[in-house]
């Protein structure tokens, strides 16, 4: 009777062991799911940290564009033919755009100066779509007259960098970043 006793005792202890070890087993699984959801949730905010950052910087460059765009976008003229009695011919406007962003247009406004320093006649030029990094030329009108050039630029809009510049509209007071705006003029 006794080993019998003993048996069931033996059977009883393995059985509860048995059951322990597969709680324990459970709890394990149930804490690493949680701690691998409590993971995904750091790792999304990490993520969201620097979705801001990189947002915050880029805010913060895109504003310095702006800012000093005569820094990185010039207009100039190539080395165009004129005559000693007045006369400008193969005359080239340069728009070269040193931002990372395309500038969707950029009006030029050409004056042929004559020899007493007056503008002889206007010509305007409309650059589209100039890429980033880069420059586009356009040709400019002849002119019977006028033996140096003078070029400035009226309003250049760029969609991408939120930029607007125009020579005739006076810049917003109290603001630090004047430059900025979503919609163009023209």
């Amino acid at each position: 009777m006794k080993k019998t006793t003993l048996i069931k005792i033996l059977i009883g202890l393995v059985t509860v062991l048995i059951i322990l070890v597969s709680l324990s087993f459970i709890d394990s699984h149930n804490d690493f799911e949680e701690q691998l959801s409590i993971n995904k949730k750091v790792d999304s905010v990490m993520q969201d940290d620097a979705q801001q950052r990189y947002l915050h910087d880029l805010t913060v460059r895109n504003k310095q564009i702006r800012n000093s765009w005569k820094d990185y976008i010039k207009i100039s003229t190539n080395d165009y033919k004129y005559f000693d009695l007045g006369g400008v011919e193969n005359l080239k406007i340069i728009c070269r755009n040193d931002t990372p962003y395309k500038l969707d247009v950029v009006y030029v406004d050409i004056c042929y100066i004559i020899d007493d320093g007056t503008c002889y006649k206007t010509e305007e030029l409309t650059f589209n779509n100039v890429p980033p990094n880069s420059e586009m030329s356009l040709d400019a009108p002849n002119s019977p007259r006028g033996k140096r050039i003078s070029v400035d630029i009226l309003e250049m809009y760029s969609d991408e960098l939120n930029f607007l510049y125009n020579l005739t509209t006076a810049l917003p007071d109290g603001t630090n970043d004047p430059y900025f705006s979503k919609e163009r003029h023209r």
